[in-house]
């Protein structure tokens, strides 16, 4: 997984979360705002400059598992705190099912876990196609599979059935 990282090594671990169909750079704003800390800015797996092998699905359990992975790398014995938008809070929602003492603090914005079925079932018929064509430009630049959207999409609709 990719991240950039900023601040302070000797900071407490900041992780920024984008959402669907970004990258790290959706933050890029926020790269000098505590330079006292440890901030990591990710992209989630396949976006951006984050790969998805051509086996995989964008999953939030897969994208939690990943950040997961690099909260015990670069913050093993102290808690982090988890800055998300969109989509990036529903991966937190899984992380803070897995691993809720591991997290000090949550900031999430612009994120509804419990949206409606119509919304979602509207997303997953023709959400990709529309996405796709008002935003081809800009995920061709930033590297956003075609896959990669569907499978948000798909992750986010079985997530609102369950």
């Amino acid at each position: 997984m990719y991240y950039k990282e900023c601040g302070s090594k000797d900071g407490q671990l900041f992780v920024f979360i984008h959402g669907g169909f970004t990258t790290h750079e959706s933050f890029r704003k926020q790269y000098n705002l505590l330079p006292d800390q440890r901030m990591v800015f990710v992209d989630l797996p396949g976006c951006g400059k984050s790969t998805l092998e051509s086996t995989q699905s964008f999953s939030f359990e897969g994208a939690a598992y990943e950040i997961m992975k690099l909260i015990e790398k670069l913050s093993p014995n102290r808690k982090v705190i988890l800055i998300a938008h969109s989509y990036g809070g529903l991966v937190v929602k899984e992380i803070l099912m897995k691993i809720p003492d591991r997290i000090e603090k949550v900031v999430i914005g612009s994120t509804n876990i419990q949206k409606s079925l119509l919304f979602w079932g509207y997303t997953r018929k023709i959400g990709c196609c529309i996405l796709w064509k008002q935003n081809r430009e800009r995920y061709v630049r930033e590297q956003i599979s075609w896959k990669c959207v569907c499978d948000m999409q798909r992750d986010a609709w079985r997530h609102q059935r369950s």
